[in-house]
């Protein structure tokens, strides 16, 4: 490995952690935070224990860990090893363990007192992520009441610390300066016609193959665009050029195509969504085109549906992003967006936009009822916190005062979200065979977020690898033993009534359009194979920029009556007259 920046404050950086409870590092990408920081730890031995760095991208977190393993000339496992859902290596011997979102917080629930831990790092802390916000609450509640001799370090890159000295004021500061080569901006106005991005994108990118020589990284919104782009770039790039796509749902091999050097004699253009902002080296880089756009889910609390939309990237993001083309030698960013445009300076954190449910359980079974008794950075909206505990509520995890019930803690043990975790453990008092094979399938399918089909029945026939995998687990921790009976998919349904009773949805009329139970409008889309359906139960949906109703993602066909047999406590009997006649009706 090359000389790198961080290697200048090195000695400041173990100075401060061995004086002060928190320390926080500034240094931008390239420095070597993530990778050399803790290469230097693990073998140089800072620390007689353990170190824990959450990494808030599983693809990061993986790639990282092989990375540190190879300059430690090791396998991954042993003095360096990862956890994420699904998918752990560890070794007896590791020093050094990359964890996900949910995994850290697992770890503090299991063992408060973080037995043979000696360092928590938060990477990339910037990036404002929920479980980080959380994780580290969790670690500085932790620190002052359980384990004072826990020290923790919060990495970051383009965060602007005031609020986070505010919140530490014991905290320590290190600088270090960041190592990028001169970088020169080409500025291009994106068409009027919105609908035209990923056209103006891949003009934009061919233009950049043929006035530059070096390898490409190109930023879009999602996945979506990043399938689009690279159909539309294949028909019209030399064949020299390797166009390989970069997220987390890629097998490592394919990752490992976009990170790698490209072989000799062809070019790379990588396409990425901000994943490839910070922590992931993508070798060989010298241009980043950059859409100015991500992909970002708000929550609103009202209907208790999220809103996905596409937006503007920060000011923050886009530094980030431009980074990438100065890493090894001068480099060139095209924008697609004028010169004249202003960004906004920081993102705002998802801690202030998400649906909480799951935060309050945890919270709740770490015998805390309001985030505010913790040491958030920022605190939660009130409207999101009430939305979440109401729901807690209908599910029987929290009692009448607040406090988390039996059934709440059962509920926070699966580490899936509440609404899933709350149907595994009610599935199996469901007396059907072979249902609670069938409920973990479910949520292993529902976790995994898979982006294909919107019905989950269909779904369910083929399901995935790691689909699978994570159903075997979910079936360890409730301790039942597979048979070979079929699946009972004719409860698909049924299942998720249980963990959506606000989604379950009637059509209106004939066409596409439903109504939910909470008095929500949903559509399905126009190819979608479950038009015609009279009732669903709705598992993904979200507001979009271009429906007034919400859009329906996943869902499955219910009738009406598996849901009276079943579940008849959603049913209530209302009497009215008719002039001299009484009658009744179900709602």
């Amino acid at each position: 490995m090359s000389s790198l920046p961080i290697e200048l404050v090195l000695s400041d950086i173990k100075s401060a952690l061995s004086s002060a409870p928190q320390v926080i590092l500034q240094a931008p990408p390239g420095a070597g935070k993530s990778t050399f920081l803790p290469f230097i730890m693990v073998r140089d031995k800072w620390f007689d224990g353990k170190i824990i760095m959450l990494e808030p991208r599983r693809l990061a977190a993986k790639n990282i860990a092989y990375y540190l393993a190879s300059l430690l000339n090791e396998k991954v496992g042993e003095s360096v090893g990862y956890r994420m859902r699904g998918e752990t290596c560890v070794g007896k011997q590791s020093k050094l363990e990359i964890v996900t979102e949910g995994v850290l917080t697992r770890l503090l629930q299991n063992d408060p007192e973080l037995t043979g831990i000696d360092l928590l790092i938060f990477d990339e802390f910037h990036e404002r992520n929920l479980q980080g916000d959380l994780g580290l609450a969790l670690a500085l509640d932790v620190q002052q009441s359980l384990c004072e001799s826990l020290k923790i370090l919060i990495m970051s890159a383009t965060l602007d610390n005031s609020q986070l000295q505010t919140q530490l004021p014991e905290a320590v500061m290190v600088s270090s300066q960041g190592r990028s080569f001169p970088i020169d901006f080409i500025y291009q106005s994106e068409s009027n016609n919105k609908r035209n991005v990923i056209s103006d994108l891949v003009k934009l990118t061919s233009r950049a193959y043929t006035e530059q020589k070096g390898n490409i990284l190109l930023f879009v919104a999602g996945i979506q665009e990043i399938k689009k782009c690279q159909t539309q770039l294949a028909n019209c790039l030399p064949e020299d050029a390797v166009i390989a796509p970069l997220y987390g749902a890629l097998s490592l091999s394919e990752q490992q195509i976009a990170i790698n050097s490209c072989p000799q004699g062809k070019r790379k253009v990588v396409i990425a969504t901000n994943i490839a902002e910070t922590s992931l080296t993508i070798e060989g880089i010298t241009v980043v085109v950059d859409s100015g756009f991500e992909r970002a889910m708000s929550y609103q609390a009202q209907s208790g549906i999220g809103k996905l939309q596409t937006q503007r990237i920060s000011e923050a993001s886009a530094t980030q992003r431009a980074g990438r083309a100065g890493r090894l030698s001068a480099g060139v960013c095209y924008r697609l967006w004028s010169q004249e445009s202003r960004l906004v300076a920081q993102s705002e954190p998802e801690i202030k936009r998400a649906e909480l449910t799951a935060l309050m359980l945890e919270l709740l079974n770490w015998g805390v009822d309001c985030p505010s008794a913790m040491q958030f950075i920022t605190q939660p909206p009130q409207a999101h916190i009430d939305s979440a505990k109401a729901l807690l509520t209908t599910f029987g995890a929290i009692d009448a005062k607040g406090r988390i019930t039996k059934h709440g803690q059962a509920m926070s043990t699966f580490g899936v979200n509440p609404r899933l975790a709350h149907l595994l453990i009610l599935a199996t008092r469901l007396e059907i065979e072979g249902i609670c094979e069938l409920s973990c399938l479910l949520v292993a399918l529902l976790e995994s977020n898979e982006k294909s089909g919107d019905d989950i029945d269909t779904l369910l026939l083929n399901p995935s690898y790691p689909v699978k995998q994570q159903q075997s687990l979910l079936l360890k921790k409730l301790n039942i033993k597979t048979n070979k009976s079929p699946l009972a998919l004719e409860y698909c349904g049924l299942l998720l009534a249980i963990a959506f009773p606000d989604r379950i949805a009637l059509a209106r009329g004939e066409g596409e359009s439903y109504q939910l139970s909470s008095g929500i409008g949903a559509n399905l889309r126009y190819d979608s194979s479950l038009l015609g359906q009279k009732m669903l139960v709705v598992a993904d949906l979200s507001f979009s920029e271009r429906s007034v109703n919400s859009v329906i993602y996943k869902a499955s066909a219910i009738s009406l009556n598996i849901l009276q047999q079943h579940l008849t406590h959603y049913f209530q009997e209302e009497k009215y007259y008719i002039g001299p006649f009484r009658a009744s009706k179900h709602v």
